[in-house]
């Protein structure tokens, strides 16, 4: 099953945040508690640490992308060669949030 990565609300008043870098290429293991993101909110830059271990399969957005609070960022799934559909990925996300 794969894991979400979302755009944080980082503060009262906080609605969106831009995608500044990603520090992994996507097939890049990454563990629990590791900067997967960064982000730029109210002039800040901030790094996304990743609630999971596993690895990070797509990136929905992309440096320079300005995204609501919530949003869904990218994808990690356990293992690198568990199946995994990025769009489908994306619909059933979109369903529960």
């Amino acid at each position: 099953m794969a894991v979400p990565i979302r755009m944080p609300a980082l503060g009262d008043g906080m609605d969106e945040g831009k995608v500044v870098a990603w520090p992994c290429a996507v097939g890049a293991e990454i563990e629990k508690g590791a900067p997967v993101v960064l982000i730029e909110a109210d002039k800040s830059e901030v790094e996304v640490l990743s609630s999971a271990a596993g690895f990070l399969r797509h990136q929905y957005a992309h440096p320079g992308d300005v995204v609501r609070c919530g949003a869904l960022l990218g994808a990690l799934t356990a293992t690198a060669n568990e199946a995994f559909d990025p769009s489908a990925f994306e619909v059933e996300d979109s369903m529960g949030f």
